[in-house]
This record gives structure tokens, C-alpha cells and sequence, in this order.
């Protein structure tokens, strides 16, 4: 199953909308917790850190929801993370 690629990692919701919102709810249902947000600004949202962009892509070791659907944000999201040596499916999926 693909929640068992991010135990033991922290787990970061890329986006700030309303999918973004539903899977960090679904999430913490269901006893995974979301160590953040990652979005254009940075502070808090829900209640847990909100990191800017290139805090998010600083993360070592980090596990990412991408609930992006903007046709461009979404390759540009994946190729960055890719540049930094992360693979789809094994450290971020696309919600």
C-alpha cells in the first residue's frame, strides 16, 4: 500500500486548497499524522507549519502529497523534486 512508503517520515501536503485540506483531514482520521504545508508563503495553516517553496524542497528525508492540479504547477513541482534525487511514488505522489 502507498501509506507505508512515508512511516516514519514526515509527511508534507504540497498545496493549500480545499484537496489539500480534505487529505490532511483524511489523514489525521486515520492516524497518520501531517507534519505541514508547503505553498507559496510561509507561517501556519490548520494549525501546522506552512513552509515556502524552497523550504519544502530543503526537506531531507520527507514524504510528499502533491494536491496540486494546475497543469504547469504540477510537472514543475514534480521536476524540481526529481532534481533533488526524489522519485514518484517512493518520496511524493500526486493526489
Amino acid at each position: 500500500e502507498w501509506a507505508s512508503r512515508f512511516e516514519n517520515r514526515p509527511v508534507y501536503i504540497w498545496g493549500k486548497s480545499r484537496n489539500a485540506r480534505d487529505w490532511h483531514m483524511r489523514l489525521t482520521e486515520s492516524g497518520l499524522p501531517v507534519a505541514g504545508f508547503v505553498d507559496f508563503t510561509s507561517g501556519t495553516w490548520k494549525g501546522l507549519p506552512l513552509l515556502s517553496i524552497d523550504e519544502g524542497l530543503k526537506l531531507k528525508g520527507a514524504f510528499f502529497l502533491i494536491t496540486v492540479r494546475n497543469r504547469v504547477g504540477g510537472p514543475l513541482i514534480q521536476e524540481a523534486l526529481e532534481e533533488r534525487g526524489m522519485e514518484a511514488g517512493e518520496d511524493f505522489y500526486f493526489m
